[in-house]
């Protein structure tokens, strides 16, 4: 006999001095579950350049100043975040295993006039350490993600 026990949440308003990121990701039986990260969060463009060698002319031809010999024909960016929870429950923190291990995540964003957009992201965390109250007392949750799309800087 299967017996079942309804989770009761209190929703509590993300205020922060931080940027607030909400996150939307599936859970294991498929719904839709959000989740706050209210504290300090960092950007980081990781650049890829592609790059050929010219041949340069000899120095009585070349004396324009603009000859080089590398040449970057492609450049792509990545723009990678880490983000921070508040302090959270073992509970809680065992729960966000699911958007760790979710296949589709979203980054909820309000521009201006209040549009919401779901802007799709990749989580690129290897790891999930198991953390308890007992070993860790107090903890946050931090989560590495980049957009699911690149960049294209200069394309030639």
């Amino acid at each position: 006999m299967a017996i079942s026990k309804p989770i009761l949440r209190k929703i509590v308003n993300p205020c922060s001095i931080y940027e607030t990121i909400q996150l939307l990701f599936i859970n294991q039986q498929g719904g839709n579950e959000f989740w706050y990260f209210n504290k300090d969060s960092k950007r980081t463009s990781s650049i890829e350049r592609q790059e050929f060698n010219k041949t340069i002319p000899p120095p009585a031809i070349s004396s324009y100043i603009g000859w080089r010999g590398r040449t970057v024909y492609s450049t792509v960016a990545k723009d990678i975040w880490r983000i921070n929870t508040d302090w959270i429950s073992e509970y809680d923190y065992s729960f966000l295993e699911q958007l760790i291990l979710s296949p589709e995540v979203f980054w909820i964003k309000t521009d201006s006039e209040g549009n919401l957009y779901n802007h799709p992201i990749i989580i690129i965390n290897k790891d999930y350490p198991i953390k308890t109250m007992l070993r860790e007392g107090l903890f946050n949750m931090t989560l590495d993600f980049e957009m699911a799309y690149d960049k294209n800087v200069i394309s030639q």
